[in-house]
This record gives structure tokens, C-alpha cells and sequence, in this order.
């Protein structure tokens, strides 16, 4: 007579929905090469709508700092960058160092894309490999310098724009390296 253990039993479909897609998939399903790509579970959209709200108000505000050095119309023209980049985050977890160069690359000179390129680092660090991660963060950190050059006031650089770019940049790589690190483990606990 077989017994199945509590492990080998299939989870509720409830309980499945407040797992990681990547958790909360069949062991058929995450084992496959060829699947990269995990429906959604509910915990991810309400993940992904955070991290969407954060990123409009970080750039929000970036944009907001930015309307006291720039003309009006470079401000509109920093808005639709900044809300584009902020429209890739919903295919960040598919194309996780596309959208993180992306957003990175277009915060230089956009307020609105700040707070897209905080999310996209953090995504990078979860989903790609550390070498990956530090590339970015090296990228991230130049592109705050061009940033912080570009909005200065009566010719003086901006050095607290230079140093919220980069402890912005350094703290999401970081706890992105640290969630990397613990879905790995539970993943490595629960094989």
C-alpha cells in the first residue's frame, strides 16, 4: 500500500495563487527546459501593480524635481519617455536584461524613467546572473552621473541627484540579489 507524502500532494488552487509562479507551478511544468515563460499567479499581478505604482511615483517625483531646471517642453517630452519605460516593466519578468538596459539607458535624461530603472535593477538582479547584475548596477551608476550633469541649477552639479541614483541603484541590485538568493534556497528546499 503507497502512501503519498504531504510534499507529493498537489496544493489548492488558492494556495497556489499566493506562491511565486515559479513556486507555485507543477513540478512537471517547472522542470521542462524549454518552459521559461510561468502564467502569472495572482501574488505576481499584485506584485507587478506594486512595483508599476512605485515606479509612476519615484518617476513622479523625479519629473517634478526636473520641472524646476528645464523648460516645459523638454518636462512633456520626459513624461512620455519616462511613462514608456514604465510601460516595459509589464514585460520585465519575460525580457529582464532587455527592459533593464532599456529603462537604465533612458533614465540619463528622464526624471520619469528613475523610478522604471529602480525596478528594472531589481528585476535584473532576481532573474539574471550576478555578473549581469553588477554590469547594470556599473551602468546605472553611469547613467546617474549623466543625469545629475544634465538638470543642474545656475551651472552646479547635483550631487544629491548623483547619490540617490546610486543608492537607489546599489539598494535594489542588492535586495534583488538577496530574493534571488532565498527563491533559490526555498526552491532547493522544496525539490
Amino acid at each position: 500500500m503507497a502512501t503519498t507524502s504531504a510534499h507529493d500532494r498537489p496544493l489548492p488552487r488558492w494556495q497556489r495563487e499566493l506562491l511565486p509562479a515559479m513556486l507555485g507551478a507543477d513540478h512537471a511544468d517547472r522542470g521542462q527546459p524549454g518552459r521559461t515563460h510561468l502564467p502569472r499567479s495572482l501574488r505576481d499581478w499584485v506584485v507587478d501593480l506594486i512595483m508599476f505604482g512605485f515606479a509612476l511615483g519615484l518617476g513622479a517625483a523625479g519629473t517634478w524635481s526636473d520641472a524646476k531646471h528645464a523648460p516645459g517642453w523638454w518636462i512633456a517630452v520626459d513624461v512620455v519617455i519616462g511613462l514608456a519605460a514604465c510601460g516595459a516593466l509589464w514585460i520585465r519578468r519575460d525580457h529582464p536584461l532587455g527592459v533593464g538596459v532599456g529603462t537604465i539607458a533612458v533614465s540619463a535624461i528622464s526624471g520619469m524613467a528613475g523610478g522604471a530603472s529602480v525596478v528594472a535593477m531589481f528585476t535584473v538582479a532576481i532573474y539574471c546572473r550576478p555578473r549581469r547584475t553588477a554590469q547594470l548596477l556599473a551602468l546605472s551608476f553611469v547613467t546617474s552621473a549623466i543625469y545629475a550633469s544634465l538638470y543642474t541649477s545656475n551651472g552646479a552639479y547635483h550631487f544629491s541627484d548623483l547619490f540617490a541614483g546610486l543608492a537607489a541603484a546599489t539598494i535594489a541590485s542588492a535586495w534583488g540579489l538577496f530574493v534571488r538568493v532565498r527563491r533559490e534556497l526555498v526552491l532547493s528546499l522544496h525539490e
